[in-house]
């Protein structure tokens, strides 16, 4: 509520009669708005109404504006059209717009299109704002009309004056292919269109992108297989990041698909070289990791013959900040390259290591004949979900941060006797039968210490 009485406020002023009291009215009226007070809004219109105060444009668009975002948009269509018909006021640009997003954010399509063809009439003409409602109703709708859209985008760079769009008329066009192509992919010619429509941005006109639009444009491209223009946007927007890290913002988030859309694509294409790329990438940033995102990366290195980053990237997701327990020293590194693998080592994050990321990784340190660290990560798999959550060091994972990746863990590992079962297959697979007989009694040693109701039957 505001601090004052907005009803006894307006009292005393008018009867002091020295201001202005629809002023006043308004500036009340705006004040209740921007604290979400709609009751309260609705009390000042009928206190003005009861004393007789004719309310001009600016308040009739305010309570259009409460009515609809109260949930009130019938009640509104009805006010519009009555203030028209009676004569009250003549509508202006703001009225207009304001009941144009109003119907744009009710889903209502139809009669937001009407109102943009009715504002001729009182020689007004769309702006900006009415595009850019118009273009984000357009974008939510379950079942996007691409055809419509590019439509209203051909009308509004066709306008005469001309309209300058911004990011916030870019933003809602994107999405609007990002949903259709999520939906049912993307024909040649919306491909096209978003192509040339997505360069003249920043080529034509010079609007800075921003982390919305960029994943927007990804997402877009990538659910139309069109992983070459997904990787060109992925691509800027890394080079946009060493000057504005915010960019990225959306793609490091825990709750971020992008990842996970990228890295996928890459592998149905076979291009392992870029899966890893986006693994190096993204953990320089800090992305979050998913069990989706290390089981397709953990894929590209068995690919590509690299069981040594393989292996890092498991060894770094589940051993703790700072942590010096023998089960991490034992897993070790067994990187055979000869580059750094420094770049793929990431942070601290045992759920992304699930029972079933364990599983690939053994079947890929047998296919590479690497068994002598199949016992080791498995103890480490086991201890990680028990390490402390305490950070090393300033620069390390905050506290908070270790512990809302936890937070969905269960306090110990839960192992199943059909996993251990398919490990043994794996290592009768082993070409060096003397070593895989040899961890195969390791494991059964292992299960039977830590996991006894695992051990097969």
């Amino acid at each position: 509520m505001l601090p004052i009485d907005p009803i006894e406020t307006v009292d005393i002023i008018s009867e002091s009669g020295e201001l202005d009291t629809i002023r006043v009215y308004n500036t009340l009226i705006r004040a209740s708005m921007k604290n979400n007070q709609f009751s309260q809004v609705l009390q000042l219109i009928a206190h003005l109404r009861k004393h007789g105060v004719q309310p001009n444009v600016v308040t009739y668009g305010m309570l259009l504006d409460t009515l609809s975002k109260a949930g009130k948009l019938e009640q509104a269509k009805k006010m519009f059209h009555d203030i028209i018909e009676k004569g009250m006021i003549k509508p202006d640009l703001y009225i207009f717009s304001t009941m144009i997003d109003a119907c744009g954010r009710n889903g209502d399509i139809k009669h937001m299109f009407y109102l943009k063809d009715q504002m001729a009439a009182y020689d007004l003409y769309p702006e900006e704002i009415i595009y850019n409602s118009i273009l984000s109703a357009m974008s939510r709708q379950k079942r996007v009309d691409l055809r419509r859209v590019m439509a209203v985008v051909d009308e509004l760079v066709k306008s005469e004056p001309p309209i300058y769009p911004t990011i916030r008329t870019f933003n809602p066009v994107v999405a609007a292919f990002a949903s259709k192509a999520r939906a049912s992919g993307l024909g040649s010619d919306e491909l096209q269109f978003l192509q040339t429509w997505y360069a003249k941005i920043s080529d034509e006109y010079y609007v800075v992108k921003d982390s919305y639009m960029y994943g927007l444009a990804i997402e877009a491209f990538a659910a139309s297989n069109r992983l070459d223009d997904a990787m060109d946007v992925y691509g800027e927007m890394m080079r946009h990041s060493e000057t504005d890290v915010s960019v990225t913002r959306v793609f490091t988030s825990p709750s971020s698909r992008h990842i996970d859309m990228l890295t996928r694509l890459s592998i149905e294409q076979l291009r392992f070289d870029n899966a890893l790329r986006l693994w190096r990438d993204w953990n320089a940033l800090g992305a979050y990791v998913t069990e989706s995102v290390a089981g397709i990366v953990l894929y590209a290195c068995d690919q590509g013959g690299l069981f040594g980053i393989a292996h890092d990237i498991v060894v770094s997701l589940l051993t703790p900040p700072g942590s010096s327990s023998a089960g991490s020293k034992e897993a070790g590194s067994t990187s055979t390259s000869t580059s750094s693998n420094s770049d793929h080592v990431t942070r601290f994050n045992p759920k992304a290591v699930s029972e079933k990321t364990l599983m690939l990784y053994i079947g890929i340190a047998v296919k590479h004949n690497k068994l002598e660290t199949i016992v080791p990560i498995m103890d480490l798999w086991r201890t990680s979900i028990l390490a402390s959550s305490e950070p090393a060091s300033a620069e390390a994972a905050s506290l908070a941060g270790i512990r809302t990746q936890l937070a969905d863990i269960r306090s110990h590992r839960v192992l199943s006797e059909e996993t251990v079962k398919n490990i043994v297959r794996l290592l009768s697979r082993s070409k060096d039968k003397d070593a895989a007989n040899d961890v195969t009694g390791q494991v059964l040693v292992f299960v039977d210490k830590y996991f006894p109701e695992a051990v097969p039957v």
